[in-house]
């Protein structure tokens, strides 16, 4: 087998396996001791009482099967016909972000270069 054949194909095999050994769950669900432990630091560093309860309900209802990630590009909505670049989920959860971020960091987009704005893409929607 040659070298560039070895690592087209090693390449990808390592990285499956990679993915599998981290999101595969070996040991089943979490116990009893484990949930007290992560509630409790948790709590410890202030965390929102309600997120946490929710959280453990999540850690307690789980069966330690594995976690199944989805394609949403597969089931993005087509972008609209006419004008515009995002279709009106993207441009909910692109606008979402973008607030977040710019409310997080004070000095994200205070000086934008003139025509680079997607303000008024964003807001079309």
């Amino acid at each position: 087998m040659s070298r560039a054949r070895l690592v087209l194909w090693g390449v990808p095999a390592l990285l499956w396996a990679a993915f599998f050994v981290w999101y595969t769950n070996l040991s089943g669900p979490m116990t009893a001791a484990e949930i007290e432990a992560v509630v409790a630091r948790l709590s410890a560093e202030g965390g929102d009482p309600v997120r946490i309860a929710t959280l453990r309900r999540f850690m307690e209802e789980d069966t330690g099967r594995q976690f199944l990630m989805a394609n949403l590009l597969d089931a993005a909505e087509a972008p609209p016909a006419l004008g515009g670049m995002l279709s009106p989920t993207f441009a909910f959860v692109f606008r979402s972000t973008l607030e977040k971020l710019q409310s997080g960091d004070r000095f994200y987009y205070l000086a934008r270069r003139e025509g680079l704005s997607l303000l008024p893409e964003v807001e079309a929607h």
